[in-house]
């Protein structure tokens, strides 16, 4: 059986090579463009879109490198098929640093906001394919696992995957919207909290 500790290792560069390529992204102004500090000022000024975004997507990597590292802890083997779910994920945690420069550049057209929102919608569909396929059956996870473990962590994946499809939906018809949608994903997985502990 292949073991999953140079998968994970291949994932953490991945993700720290995503992540520090959002910066390199930003353009930096050169010398001979600007003859005065005034128009370095109006320059990084007229950039904030391409922060903004960078920001956002270092946060968002950040927070599917949390929810891997979460569903590694669980998974103890892999195999061929799960091998390549995992490439797949990690080719779209790589497209996400140029489909948020996309974004960056034209922040208002619906091009660019669709071909973001897609990034993260194949990104958690993936995530999702990875743990229901590594849970089923207990196929890859580790045998003491509850249940209810299991189906908590196939209901946050299950959300995110719900609300990426829905951002999509939402930009044919309001792509500033659509962006704002990934806001529910916390609210409802706080609420769906809220209801476990108010049964318990």
């Amino acid at each position: 059986m292949i073991t999953t500790r140079r998968l994970e290792a291949l994932t953490d560069g991945i993700f720290a090579f995503s992540m520090t390529l959002l910066v390199i992204f930003i353009e930096t102004p050169k010398a001979h463009h600007l003859f005065d500090p005034q128009q370095l000022q109006l320059y990084l000024v007229e950039q904030y879109p391409q922060f903004i975004s960078y920001l956002i997507t270092f946060v968002l990597l950040a927070n599917f490198w949390i929810i891997h590292h979460n569903i590694s802890r669980f998974i103890t083997k892999t195999n061929y098929l799960n091998l390549w779910l995992n490439i797949i994920f990690m080719l779209f945690i790589v497209l996400l640093p140029f489909t948020s420069m996309i974004l960056g550049d034209y922040p208002q057209a619906w091009g660019s906001i669709f071909l973001f929102i897609s990034n993260l919608f194949c990104i958690c569909s993936t995530l999702l394919g990875i743990w229901v396929y590594a849970s089923h059956n207990r196929k890859l996870i580790r045998s003491d696992i509850d249940q209810k473990q299991i189906t908590l962590m196939t209901y946050h994946l299950s959300i995110g995957v719900f609300f990426s499809f829905l951002s999509i939906i939402l930009s044919f018809f309001n792509t500033s919207a659509s962006l704002y949608v990934y806001l529910c994903i916390p609210v409802s997985l706080l609420f769906y909290k809220l209801m476990n502990q108010k049964k318990s």
